[in-house]
Formats: structure tokens, sequence, C-alpha cells
């Protein structure tokens, strides 16, 4: 799960909040409609919309630990 933690730009262990608000930062930075006005290369556009992908997955697999927690709690 450290890489998650990481794409999101957050140590393992951070709060639900703070990674919430990293991950809809980055969603923001590399949303791919973004990309359509941007003059960015193809190559740093395909680059972006990877990374898009990568924070989805990312945030989706911590959201996951998240909620097995909170389960445990109640």
């Amino acid at each position: 799960m450290l890489w998650a933690y990481h794409t999101l730009g957050c140590v393992p262990g951070a709060p639900k909040e703070k990674v919430k608000k990293n991950y809809r930062r980055l969603l923001m930075a590399y949303h791919p409609d973004r990309l359509l006005h941007s003059k960015l290369s193809d190559d740093q556009k395909r680059r972006d919309l990877q990374k898009f992908y990568e924070v989805q997955k990312a945030w989706e697999a911590l959201e996951q630990v998240y909620q097995t927690a909170e389960q445990k709690v109640a």
C-alpha cells in the first residue's frame, strides 16, 4: 500500500482527510479535460493521462483500507 500513499503525495498512515485533499488536487492537475486545451506535447499529455489513472487507482486502494478500518471501529 506504500505505493498508493506515495502516488498521492502522503506519508503512510496519513489521515483520510489529508489523503483525500491530495487526491482531489492531483485529479484537477491531471484531469483529461485540462489536457484538451493545453499546449503540451502529445507525450506529455499521455504521461499526464497515465498519472491521472494512477491517482485514481491509488485512491481506490486507500479508500478500501480506510473503509475496512472504519468498519473495525464500528
